[in-house]
């Protein structure tokens, strides 16, 4: 990995003439830059363009494809000012180990949460759930959102509880969580509809805002789904603490909701937020912890290290499970 900058640079010189109209921009500059827990991140710049080049080292969503589904899916919002334009794809795995995606690089910061912030953010995610989801074929999809979520955490505990290093106490409360939660499952599901095109991850890196516009970033697992999904990623605590220092306020997220039920006309929104945040919290819970013993017992990728050991560590709060039991 120490020679991975000059690795992309010379990777660079030999695509082909034209492929990013490099030529005559100057000296290529290849920084890393912060990024996923499943993608090693790079800004490319030459004279005054920029792009991002992104190397897939684990597969977050399952698919063999990744990459390439990342791809298909900025193409298919590339009209919808939400996300950044792809503009090459490698899957090649010939020169680098890992997929291999360019797309443009977008000016702005990371999100930090306030009011007029959260008009802006409601406003990007209300452009997404309300795309017409007809042509939008290839996109994973579950038909059945809150019976599917269950499941996926169901099978995320699974999995947890066979770790050498698993922390028992979460395991006994996740455990009493879904059982309660499974007598619930049939009352419940029928509230909720793949109707909406979500992103899935939304913590606040995963955002660009220039102070007129919000877009989104890392479409690695982007989905047909109930909205519902995305807001209860959103608002939730762990998502909040990946990388902000503070959760969203009251205020704050009743000023986006305000906002997005105002342009989406989904006025059930919240409620079905409310239903899903518990499962959002055990599944964020269990993949934080699911990596804590990737790290313990050695067997993360040796390119993403233990880079985001603490951080894993600080968004998991077992009280914040509690509270919905």
């Amino acid at each position: 990995m120490a020679n991975i900058e000059e690795k992309i640079r010379e990777y660079l010189k030999g695509l082909p003439l034209g492929t990013l109209n490099l030529s005559g921009s100057g000296q290529l500059v290849v920084v890393r830059v912060g990024g996923g827990d499943y993608n090693l991140n790079f800004k490319i710049s030459a004279g005054d363009t920029n792009f991002l080049l992104r190397l897939n080292v684990e597969s977050q969503s399952g698919l063999e494809n990744q990459i390439e589904y990342e791809y298909k899916t900025l193409q298919f919002l590339s009209s919808h000012n939400i996300a950044p334009h792809p503009l090459y794809l490698d899957n090649s795995k010939k020169l680098f180990e890992q997929g291999l995606l360019i797309e443009e690089f977008i000016k702005g910061k990371t999100l930090v949460f306030s009011v007029e912030v959260m008009k802006r953010t409601a406003r990007t995610l209300a452009k997404l759930h309300t795309i017409p989801i007809a042509q939008a074929s290839f996109f994973m999809k579950w038909s059945n959102p809150l019976r599917q979520q269950f499941e996926a955490v169901n099978e995320s505990m699974r999995k947890y509880r066979q770790r050498k290093t698993a922390n028992h106490e979460i395991i006994q409360i996740g455990d009493a969580f879904l059982k309660s939660m499974r007598e619930k499952l049939a009352s419940l599901e029928s509230f909720f509809s793949p109707k909406s095109i979500i992103h899935t991850d939304l913590v606040p890196s995963n955002f660009v805002d220039d102070d007129e516009d919000v877009f989104l970033l890392d479409w690695e697992k982007a989905r047909i789904d109930d909205p519902s999904y995305d807001i209860a990623v959103f608002f939730s605590r762990l998502a909040n603490l990946w990388d902000s220092p503070r959760v969203l306020t009251d205020e704050e997220k009743t000023v986006f909701l305000s906002e997005y039920v105002s342009i989406t006309k989904d006025e059930t929104i919240q409620d079905r937020t409310e239903k899903r945040l518990a499962l959002s919290t055990l599944h964020g819970i269990l993949w934080a912890a699911g990596r804590i013993s990737d790290v313990e017992e050695g067997v993360i990728s040796e390119q993403l290290g233990s880079q985001n050991y603490e951080r894993y560590k600080k968004i998991i709060d077992i009280q914040d499970l509690q509270k919905f039991l």
